[in-house]
Formats: C-alpha cells, structure tokens, sequence
C-alpha cells in the first residue's frame, strides 16, 4: 500500500499560452488541454487564435473539436474576457467585461 493519489493544482493564469499550444502540436500534451489555453497568458492575440483553430483540427472526431471550443468560450467568459465567438479577432485587455454586472 503507501500509494496515494494527490491533485495537482496548475494556474493556468500563469502558463503561456503559446508555448503550450506547441506542446500540444508535438503531441507532448493531449488536445483536451487545448479548452484551457483561454485562460493563458497570450490566449487572446488574433495570430494565436488562428493557430489554435488549425491545432483542434488535428482532433478527428468533429464533436470533440466543437466541444473544445465551447469549452474554450466557456472559460474565457468566465475569466472575464469579452467574448463574441462571431469573430475571431483579439480578445485585449481593453476588451473585458467589467468585473461587476451592470444595470440596463
């Protein structure tokens, strides 16, 4: 006995997004990783968007690939960035959502 299973606990706040997109091209980290490259330094420039779309296309199964990018919107939305999945253009600093709701 003595083995033991402990999370490991990783900010993703704290991870260049880049530099974990190449891991994933060489296939040193899974696709599932790719949802949470949204919460990375750097997810948000429009070069690196567009090599993240060519990146999940390396995922067969079409479902998958759709969930990941959901997942990925999801993330990003709830890491206060302003995002319009109607575009791909730069999610800036300029563009987050004001960190508190506002009346209409």
């Amino acid at each position: 006995f003595g083995t033991g299973v402990r999370p490991l606990v990783v900010d993703a706040a704290a991870q260049d997004a880049l530099k974990t997109l190449k891991r994933i091209e060489r296939d040193d980290l899974g696709l599932t990783i790719m949802p949470f490259c949204a919460l990375m330094r750097g997810a948000g420039t429009l070069a690196f968007i567009r090599r993240w779309m060519r990146a999940v296309e390396r995922e067969p199964d079409e479902s998958r690939r759709l969930n990941y990018r959901d997942w990925s919107l999801i993330l990003a939305d709830l890491a206060g960035w302003a995002v319009d999945s109607t575009t791909t253009g730069p999610l800036t600093p300029e563009a987050r959502m004001p960190a508190t709701p506002t009346a209409v």
